[in-house]
């Protein structure tokens, strides 16, 4: 792992405002199930997320998916694969200005562990299927990592 070297934030919110940030996102597995996050901030407020975040000056991609799994849900991993490369712009962010970010899409295993959220996460949950509510980027996201959408069985009554 790597030091955080730490950017001032008047100086991240101009890169932010005049650069793509790039990123990580991970979906984290066990069990057959996947890990989502109910974010407390912007971007995405309120919205179920996968963990992940930028990717630090000099760190290695293995180590910023460990680092940011580790930070965001306590979970250590193993067998972490890049699934794609894609990108995200949403309206708002922190500095009430849009982002751009370019998304490197891992998945990895989540060794047993008890998660604990961190201050940007409200929870964390294990989900078996996908929901049609969640955000776009996030169904695609679990789509390609192989996870299927809930199905509504209805009962017929005689």
């Amino acid at each position: 792992m790597t030091n955080k070297p730490l950017i001032n934030p008047e100086l991240y919110k101009k890169i932010n405002e005049t650069m793509p940030i790039t990123a990580i996102d991970i979906i984290l597995v066990k069990d057959g199930k996947f890990l989502l996050g109910k974010r407390n901030n912007k971007p995405a407020q309120n919205k179920w997320w996968l963990p992940g975040g930028r990717i630090l000056k000099g760190e290695l991609l293995k180590n910023a998916v460990k680092r940011k799994v580790k930070e965001e849900t306590g979970y250590t991993i193993k067998n972490s694969r890049l699934l794609t490369v894609t990108e995200l712009f949403f309206p708002d962010s922190v500095w009430k200005t849009s982002t751009h970010n370019i998304i490197l899409l891992y998945k990895a295993e989540a060794k047993q562990q008890t998660a604990t959220p961190d201050k940007q996460h409200a929870q964390l949950t294990w989900f078996l299927e996908i929901d049609k509510r969640w955000p776009k980027y996030i169904r695609w996201a679990l789509e390609l990592a192989g996870f299927k959408y809930h199905e509504i069985v209805s009962k017929h009554l005689s």
